[in-house]
């Protein structure tokens, strides 16, 4: 009935399934609508329980800041909450239509990354098995059941992949102007997509094979991203008088990265060592003038310790490869399995288990594919996207439960696929 397009279907019918069940397995309609208080049921199956430094009460937040009139505060970008507060304006304010909603979206994104690699290699089964392998992980799993952006991310930043490469092959100047401006919407909900933008100028230009012809378009690709960024650099400018799209990566130098560092030479929490660290003067209220003070801080303590900054940045690399929030999960699996008659400790373990073998083979199948592969333009592109995203990650990677390794999910997932087909010779 479908031909050659039931790879595809049976993978969204797969995705589909899979996210509904996890979401109604959760059912967290019956909890609080406020986000402050699900945080604090740890007791619960709650799927506001993860402490990351309260990113999902910040969101809430200035989506209902959104819906009054007021303007979100500059430190993340405003996508996400303007993501939030579309829905609960569609809804009422209640987190847990966010959530169904994320889950049905979530099933787009194993769509592009279906399409993503079959553009890459042409081989259904490698498509298929690429979207299994995302949905089979752990992490992308649990964060589409957070208030955070990760899933909205990604779904903006793959949408932006798959035109960008589609259009280098067709040397469209018109889809990669549109890739250009997903990239930027990409970027108002994960600011750090700044510097993805730039990689991908620089892949764009030195490692395709049509570099002259592809040129006009890349030009093109950078006008209409920096024309979608601008206006929210013009109002920084305006309202703090810093021309800078937002005021995290100041801060984040300082409560994670030196912090990080700082925790690791005291033997002291993460948290401790950011209270302890990036305390401010109290006359601080501009959030640009906050972040500077605290860039500067990191840097000054940071190049104070430059052994204890490597190794940290060694740990967060490999962090960022095999961490998981599976620890974060627990209280929720046990919470669920408890109420349909299973032994929670003994399910958890299982879970633990399969999670071990399935990252297990995951690596070793995307290592197989990077060193056996045919070598290829997106072969390369997936491969330098992980490593950028390991590297901006640095001792991030070790300490976020995962959330570093969101947007390179996707391209590990394709990859291992890929090394499947190869000793599978399908």
């Amino acid at each position: 009935m479908f031909g050659k397009s039931r790879h595809l279907f049976l993978v969204l019918a797969v995705a589909l399934l899979f996210r509904c069940f996890l979401f109604f397995s959760y059912h967290p309609w019956d909890l609080s609508d406020d986000p402050s208080l699900m945080n604090d049921l740890l007791h619960q199956r709650s799927v506001f329980s993860i402490d990351t430094g309260r990113d999902d009460l910040w969101y809430h937040q200035s989506a209902l800041n959104i819906l009054s009139g007021v303007r979100v505060e500059p430190y993340r970008g405003p996508g996400y909450p303007f993501f939030i507060a579309v829905v609960y304006y569609l809804f009422g304010v209640h987190p847990w239509v966010v959530l169904l909603v994320q889950s049905v979206l979530d099933v787009f994104t194993v769509y592009l990354i279906y399409k993503i690699s079959f553009l890459a290699f042409e081989n259904r089964f490698v498509s298929f098995v690429s979207g299994v392998f995302y949905l089979l992980d752990v992490t992308t799993s649990y964060y589409v059941l957070q208030l955070m952006s990760e899933s909205m991310h990604n779904l903006l930043f793959l949408l932006s992949v798959y035109i960008t490469l589609h259009a280098a092959r067709a040397n469209s100047f018109v889809k990669l102007s549109l890739g250009g401006f997903f990239m930027a919407l990409a970027s108002y909900v994960r600011p750090a997509m700044l510097y993805y933008f730039l990689f991908v100028l620089f892949v764009l230009v030195f490692l395709t094979s049509r570099k002259k012809a592809v040129l006009s378009a890349v030009v093109a690709y950078f006008f209409v991203f920096s024309a979608v960024v601008f206006p929210l650099f013009l109002r920084n400018y305006m309202d703090y008088g810093f021309f800078s799209f937002s005021s995290v990566g100041g801060s984040h130098m300082c409560q994670w990265i030196a912090s990080y560092v700082k925790a690791r030479v005291d033997s002291i929490e993460r948290s401790q060592a950011s209270n302890i660290l990036c305390k401010l003067n109290g006359t601080m209220r501009n959030p640009f003038v906050i972040s500077s003070y605290r860039k500067s801080i990191a840097i000054s303590y940071l190049s104070s310790h430059p052994v204890d900054f490597f190794w940290a940045y060694v740990a967060g690399v490999f962090g960022f490869l095999k961490e998981t929030p599976l620890s974060l999960v627990s209280s929720e699996f046990s919470a669920y399995f408890t109420e349909n008659g299973v032994d929670s400790g003994l399910a958890y373990s299982v879970l633990r288990i399969f999670n071990l073998i399935f990252v297990s083979v995951l690596y070793s199948l995307f290592l197989f594919a990077v060193l056996r592969g045919k070598k290829s333009f997106y072969i390369v592109f997936f491969f330098l996207s992980v490593c950028f995203f390991a590297l901006v990650s640095g001792p991030n990677g070790a300490s976020t439960f995962g959330r570093m390794r969101m947007p390179a999910q996707p391209f590990i997932s394709i990859l291992s696929a890929y090394g499947l087909s190869l000793v599978l010779k399908k």
